[in-house]
């Protein structure tokens, strides 16, 4: 690789010019991998610095008219660059420009990129999105690495506003051979993720994608705490989630309502008058089960407190 031009040059380069690379010229460009690095690099700066949209939107202009050897070797002028323009709005458009375009050939100089820095990235605005981007179209084998890098705080991510997205599409897209010590470090936080909004639509994909296994430890988990998640507005859609799984999996909800009602841990009126826990009764109402059935009986006991709450009417016998 040629030396970068010292800092004053990439300066004056970005506020005194801007390409003019003609088609012609970037067919020339083919022939020399340097040259095609080396005009990069005068043309545009060492693109380390704070990039400016009108720079950003002239560099994708320039990768996407590249033939494709030119293309490789521009791949590998940027690659080092990657993780700093995926930090940044401007600079994660070419990020994203250069990852639309690559081929499997180009796989290693993407991967090389990125890794010793998904945590750093899945917690940024626009470098969450450059990793769920990397997972769409890159074969999930060859992205082991963001496991490793994450499997230690994968639940301190999933309680994150951009972490979590980073986390679902692993859960959505990952084999799960790939997943089984990732999901149980999951598990083991359900009872504090199911409180944010994040971690709850992490649960939520887990409960879906994550086997018939990993549903029945994630139900272990949380089934103690199911008369107080009925009525949070984040634990309520969890739970749902779960009612959605078939009647089994309701049934094994509805009991351990009804067992937090038997115990008075909760009141099967405050339930039924929450605006989320109405809504989770109503969806359990359609289970057959002995437990539901005995839900509904109590909920007939408190007619007059039910007449009285704009969501307990939802429940009242029709």
């Amino acid at each position: 690789m040629l030396a970068m031009p010292c800092a004053s040059r990439n300066v004056r380069a970005r506020k005194e010019r801007l390409p003019t690379i003609r088609e012609d010229e970037c067919q020339d460009l083919e022939k020399d991998a340097t040259q095609v690095q080396l005009t990069l690099c005068r043309t545009f700066g060492d693109l380390e610095g704070n990039v400016t949209a009108e720079i950003a939107d002239d560099v994708i202009k320039f990768l996407k008219a590249m033939p494709r050897e030119a293309f490789a070797a521009a791949l590998q002028f940027l690659g080092p660059k990657m993780r700093h323009l995926a930090l940044s709005e401007t600079g994660s458009r070419i990020v994203r420009c250069a990852i639309d375009k690559a081929t499997s050939a180009d796989r290693h100089v993407l991967l090389a990129a990125f890794r010793n820095s998904v945590v750093e990235l899945s917690r940024s605005t626009s470098g969450h999105e450059i990793l769920v981007q990397l997972i769409d179209c890159i074969p999930v084998f060859s992205l082991n690495f963001m496991i490793c890098e994450t499997i230690s705080c994968c639940a301190e991510l999933a309680l994150h506003k951009n972490g979590s997205d980073v986390i679902e599409s692993m859960l959505l897209h990952f084999h799960p051979t790939q997943l089984s010590d990732f999901s149980m470090k999951l598990v083991e936080a359900a009872p504090r993720l199911t409180r944010s909004p994040s971690g709850s639509r992490v649960l939520q994909t887990l409960v879906e994608y994550g086997g018939p296994s990993c549903r029945e430890l994630l139900l272990r988990q949380l089934l103690p705490q199911a008369g107080h998640l009925a009525m949070n507005p984040s634990g309520s859609h969890l739970i749902r989630k779960l009612l959605e799984q078939g009647d089994e999996t309701g049934q094994l909800v509805a009991g351990a309502l009804l067992e937090a009602v038997r115990s008075k841990a909760v009141q099967v009126v405050n339930i039924a008058c929450s605006r989320c826990g109405s809504a989770v009764l109503q969806q359990m109402s359609s289970i057959e089960a002995p437990e539901v059935a005995e839900l509904q009986t109590r909920l007939n006991e408190a007619v007059p407190f039910l007449e009285k709450s704009r969501y307990g009417r939802r429940l009242l016998p029709a």
